[in-house]
C-alpha cells in the first residue's frame, strides 16, 4: 500500500478583483514509505501550496489526499492537528522563535511531554549533528540565514517525524550550508522508515 496518494488535487485562490487564480490543476501521484519524492517546477508554480496541502495546513479546492488508504482532506481540525505531529515541514525561509538555539530545538519535545533529561540529551545530540555547537545560548534570530536554517532543520529532525516536507530548503544557502543540508537528507534517506517529499526548481538538485 502507498503511504500517500494524491488524487486530482486542484487549488484556486480568489484575488482582490474577484477573479480566480488557479495554482494547481488535477495533480495526482503516489509516494511509498521510505521514498524520497521530488516535486520540480519553476518559482511560482505552486510547489509550496502543494506541500502545504500535503501537510494539511491548507485545503485543496478539489481532490483528495489519502494516507495509508484513509482520506485526510475531510478530517476535523483536531484530527488534522494530531496527524501533523507525524510530519515535519521545513520551509525555504526558516521559521524560528525569538529564543535561544537550544530552546528552539527542544520546543517540539517539550510540547510532546518528553522527560527533561531526554530532552537535554537529544537536544545536545542534534546540535552536534547540525554543527551548531557553541551557539546553544545565542538567540536563533541573530544567526546567519544558513545557521537559522540548520536550527529549523534540527527542530524538525528532533521530533522524529514519519514524513519530511522540505520546501526549497537549499534555495538561499551558501555552498557550506548546502553540503550540510545534503548530509542531513542523506541521513534521512538511509532510514527506510522515513519518507521525504521535497520541492525544488533545480533539476540538478533533484
Amino acid at each position: 500500500m502507498n503511504l500517500l496518494e494524491v488524487q486530482n488535487i486542484s487549488k484556486d485562490f480568489f484575488k482582490n478583483d474577484d477573479s480566480i487564480q488557479n495554482v494547481l490543476s488535477d495533480i495526482s501521484f503516489t509516494v511509498k514509505k521510505g521514498e524520497c519524492f521530488t516535486i520540480i517546477g519553476p518559482n511560482g508554480s505552486g510547489k509550496t501550496t502543494l506541500l502545504r496541502i500535503l501537510g494539511l495546513v491548507e485545503d485543496p479546492t478539489d481532490g483528495k489526499i489519502l494516507y495509508l488508504g484513509k482520506e485526510m482532506t475531510n478530517l476535523s481540525k483536531k484530527e488534522k492537528t494530531k496527524f501533523r505531529r507525524r510530519i515535519s515541514f521545513v520551509r525555504q525561509k526558516p521559521v524560528v522563535m525569538n529564543s535561544s538555539v537550544e530552546k528552539n530545538i527542544a520546543y517540539g519535545l517539550k510540547v510532546r511531554g518528553v522527560e527533561e533529561r531526554e530532552i537535554q540529551q537529544k537536544t545536545k545530540d542534534i546540535i552536534e549533528i547540525v554543527r551548531l555547537t557553541g551557539l546553544e545560548k545565542k538567540k536563533a534570530r541573530s544567526l546567519s540565514g544558513g545557521e537559522m536554517q540548520r536550527v529549523a532543520i534540527a527542530m524538525n529532525f528532533i521530533i522524529d517525524p514519519e514524513i519530511y516536507l522540505l520546501d526549497e530548503v537549499s534555495a538561499n544557502l551558501d555552498p557550506k550550508n548546502i553540503t550540510l543540508l545534503e548530509e542531513f537528507i542523506t541521513s534521512i534517506k538511509e532510514d527506510k522508515q522515513k519518507t521525504i517529499i521535497m520541492s525544488t526548481h533545480d533539476r540538478m538538485e533533484a
